[in-house]
């Protein structure tokens, strides 16, 4: 297991283009061979540079070797103009250090005549010299606060054969660069990001973790198995680093541990909150819970909450019982009314059974409100159930957005297919996008503070602090589909 900088290698090396041709940058030649000369500013990253200049990190440090351990504002590098050769660690060490050939001197004038010399006069005391003026002290330049993250996750890189959970943590890592060379230059702030390859072993885990780096770090991206979690946090504890859960949905280790942070909202609070935004969405609607008898109910525990809550508001409801596909008749026996309708299932089967007749009960009472609520199970809907979402104005809970055509997704799009050469992927959730947010997510609360509620692309981060344990976010989707077949996505 190595560092981040062995692993961008492995990851992105094989995407860098060769080195541009229209560099307009000093050259020099050293040993036979020319390099363009290069001054690196203050807040630029190497993953820049090589995006910049089309030259890999490997390059980049074969003929910069100084650079491994890190990049300072007035370094020179070298880039290699024209194809690249091997060359010895001996040969490069002394073709960055050698400096540039001085220009050649001017011939001096021809001397003229010494005139004679005059009597010296006698020498007077020198009188007191007055005290020079102090010039105003200059404020030192601040230098751009570090931030340090570890991402611990199975990228499975020996392995022959790239599982879907392997490749979905490289997107998820590519997403987090994406966000450390557009976003940290802005903050003003310098991230050394480190990954690891776990390789789904909590024994590997613990051996990074007696890595002595690790006392460095502000965050740590914690693998999805409990054991790992349980050991980083451990170790966490006794230092200052913050435990980022966001692949564990269902572990509580943030019950038990100070430093940890579940970086989505659990269960029961999803729950809580759901049904609190709903009974003041609805609170003029009556609502309609349809259950059937003949396939188990997914969703028994949210409709009985549901109901406690629709009891306590004094809200409106009725439970339609039915077997079968719910049909026309089945309705027929409703007075006319503003309703919302809420199945106590979100499978397929449910949906299959109930969407075609309530349609049509909506077409013929067309003086009325109708609308549905459901889960995020149905995020990943397409074609005609979509379809049939949006005709039925939907509204959904989900613990993040959906809308793949946003603005903001659409810049990610593109600054991913710049950096990558391929199209992002189109899976909902995205895990790329998952990426991008969590490090412009740290990134902000590096400078702002961790409970600062942060909203990005696809995920939202409100982070509440737990008594005597550690944090989670508490952020929740509404998911509206617009009969217009636009999609919205409100943060509660």
């Amino acid at each position: 297991m190595k560092p981040f900088r062995v692993i961008t290698i492995a990851l992105l090396s094989a995407l860098a283009p060769a080195l541009r041709a229209d560099i307009d940058l000093p050259t020099r030649e050293v040993n036979g061979k020319t390099f363009y000369v290069y001054e690196v500013p203050a807040k630029q990253t190497i993953y820049s540079i090589t995006r910049t200049y089309g030259i890999t990190r490997e390059e980049l440090i074969r003929f910069n070797p100084q650079v491994e351990d890190g990049l300072r504002a007035g370094d020179v590098l070298l880039l290699p103009k024209g194809e690249t050769e091997s060359t010895e660690s001996k040969e490069l060490t002394e073709v960055a250090e050698e400096p540039a050939p001085k220009p050649a001197p001017k011939p001096e004038p021809e001397p003229e005549p010494e005139p004679e010399p005059e009597p010296e006069p006698e020498p007077q005391p020198a009188p007191e010299p007055e005290p020079a003026p102090q010039a105003a002290p200059q404020p030192e330049a601040a230098e751009a606060e570090s931030l340090n993250v570890a991402v611990m996750l199975p990228f499975m890189l020996e392995s022959e054969n790239m599982t879907r959970a392997a490749e979905n943590h490289t997107e998820f890592y590519r997403g987090m660069l994406l966000a450390v060379d557009s976003l940290a230059p802005k903050a003003d702030v310098s991230v050394n990001l480190y990954a690891y390859d776990t390789e789904g072993l909590a024994s590997r885990t613990l051996t990074e973790l007696r890595n002595p780096e690790f006392l460095t770090m502000d965050y740590i991206i914690a693998p999805p198995d409990s054991l790992s979690i349980e050991e980083i946090a451990s170790v966490a504890d006794a230092g200052d680093a913050a435990v980022i859960n966001l692949f564990a949905v269902k572990n509580d280790a943030q019950l038990r541990h100070e430093s940890v942070v579940q970086g989505n909202i659990p269960h029961d609070a999803m729950y809580a909150r759901a049904i609190a935004a709903f009974c003041d969405q609805y609170k003029d609607r009556n609502v309609l819970l349809l259950k059937a008898t003949d396939i188990p109910s997914d969703k028994a525990a949210f409709a009985e909450a549901l109901r406690a809550a629709l009891v306590r508001e004094g809200i409106p409801y009725e439970t339609l019982e039915f077997a079968g596909k719910l049909s026309a008749e089945d309705l027929a026996t409703l007075p006319v009314k503003d309703y919302v309708f809420v199945p106590e299932g979100s499978s397929r089967e449910m949906l299959m059974k109930i969407l075609p007749s309530l349609l049509e009960y909506t077409v013929n009472n067309p003086t009325a409100r109708q609308s549905m609520f459901g889960y995020p199970e149905w995020v990943i809907l397409r074609g005609d159930l979509k379809d049939k979402l949006h005709r039925l104005h939907t509204v959904i809970y989900s613990r993040f957005s959906t809308d793949l055509d946003g603005y903001n997704v659409a810049r990610v799009k593109r600054s991913y297919s710049a950096a990558y050469g391929k199209e992002l992927p189109e899976a909902v959730p995205n895990t790329a996008l998952l990426g991008f947010d969590t490090m412009a997510w740290l990134i902000s609360a590096f400078t702002q503070g961790l409970t600062e509620p942060f909203e990005g692309v696809q995920n939202t981060f409100k982070i509440v602090e737990l008594p005597d344990a550690g944090d989670v976010n508490n952020a929740l989707y509404f998911i509206t589909f617009q009969p217009s077949g636009m999609v919205e996505a409100k943060a509660l």
